[in-house]
């Protein structure tokens, strides 16, 4: 769906195979899920950030996970957008385009 958006993707399996293609690929928008096996996409974010390489590069999370606790931890593991599922494809769209939208929960009032 995303390619024909014109957005070229790629996707990994599990936390470490996503580390390593971020750092191998140099995405501009990473979107990661936290439930992934391995490693979390918590860790995934945290290593990401601290990568001289690709640390500045946004993240979007694509979770389950949408509770309080939750959101705090993606914004301090540097996750830039915390998107619980199931995903509406137009406010997907809004946050790969770099535009904040009222439904990104990590935004700032």
């Amino acid at each position: 769906m995303l390619e024909s958006e014109g957005f070229a993707t790629d996707k990994a399996i599990d936390g470490i195979e996503a580390l390593d293609k971020a750092i191998s690929i140099l995405p501009d928008v990473i979107l990661l899920d936290i439930g992934l096996p391995g490693m979390d996409g918590y860790e995934v974010a945290r290593r990401i950030r601290r990568s001289k390489i690709i640390g500045g590069a946004r993240i979007i999370a694509l979770t389950g996970w949408g509770g309080a606790r939750d959101r705090e931890l993606a914004l301090k593991a540097g996750i830039d957008s915390h998107l619980v599922k199931p995903i509406v494809i137009d406010d997907l769209l809004t946050h790969l385009r770099g535009v904040p939208i009222a439904t990104d929960m990590l935004a700032k009032a």
